[in-house]
């Protein structure tokens, strides 16, 4: 798509748990998205694992609407 400048609108539709304080070792935190732009409609589910005292497992799916031919 080269050098396009793209303004987009990004939007948090579901967050588990909603407080994210205080959150038990090995619990999944949930994420999903909705992004919508000129030309194009996008869907990302994000999951949040705790694999080790500094890391973190995440697993992204994504769906992707093109509203016209590039």
């Amino acid at each position: 798509m080269g050098r396009q400048k793209v303004k987009r609108t990004e939007t948090i539709t579901r967050r588990e748990p909603a407080d994210l304080r205080g959150i038990p070792t090995g619990s999944v935190v949930h994420f999903d998205r909705e992004i919508v732009a000129e030309h194009m409609w996008s869907a990302v589910r994000d999951r949040l694992t705790e694999t080790g005292p500094a890391t973190t497992l995440w697993v992204s799916e994504s769906e992707y609407r093109p509203s016209r031919a590039w």
